[in-house]
């Protein structure tokens, strides 16, 4: 064989080794550069399952209708629960810490407005009439929806036991808190901000 074809052929092999390690470096480069949109889209999934999970954590929030002791208006949870966060109060006049409870109740609603929803609710063990309810909210200055539980039908709904009781449903009609006893202004306020930032009004 001359030179020439010696040369011709050496050079026809360099050239395929060329295309072909051109071609696995391409390859290698195309599965680096998708390695990052995998890495993002999973990390999305997994942040979006975590916030759906966040909100729905707890069960349905059993629904009601009461009539308010001053202005006699009709609450339903159902109503202001897909607008608002709802905090419900069950309380009684008399109980130990329920009025430091609704005095905690004041500062929420000072702080988040319209933002929230509040009901007190006052269930038979309470001993509470409706005209001793409307006399202690307009002596304290408490002007958000109070009402008495007459059968205890909605105490037992929310599986109330001991006063006070604080529940907060979220927008999603569940239960996202629930505490027998005192709960500090500090637990409540972290709770109803981390709803509304996970679920923030629409319109």
């Amino acid at each position: 064989m001359s030179n020439n074809k010696r040369r011709k052929a050496q050079e026809k092999r360099s050239a395929v080794k060329s295309r072909r390690r051109h071609k696995k470096r391409a390859r290698i480069e195309t599965i680096f550069n998708l390695i990052p949109l995998v890495v993002v889209g999973v990390i999305t999934i997994l942040v979006i399952r975590a916030s759906i999970q966040s909100v729905q954590t707890g069960p349905p929030a059993p629904d009601f209708t009461l009539q308010d002791v001053i202005t006699e208006r009709y609450y339903s949870l159902s109503v202001a629960g897909t607008e608002q966060i709802v905090v419900i109060n069950f309380f009684g006049t008399q109980c130990p810490n329920c009025h430091e409870a609704m005095q905690t109740l004041l500062q929420l609603r000072n702080e988040f407005g319209n933002d929230i929803s509040i009901i007190s609710i006052a269930p038979p063990k309470s001993g509470d009439t409706v005209e001793g309810l409307k006399d202690y909210a307009m002596d304290n200055d408490f002007r958000w929806f109070i009402a008495t539980d007459n059968t205890g039908s909605i105490a037992m709904d929310y599986d109330v036991t001991n006063l006070p009781t604080t529940v907060i449903v979220d927008r999603n009609q569940r239960i996202a808190f629930q505490l027998e006893g005192f709960a500090s202004y500090e637990i409540l306020e972290h709770r109803i901000s981390t709803l509304l930032k996970e679920q923030p009004r629409v319109g």
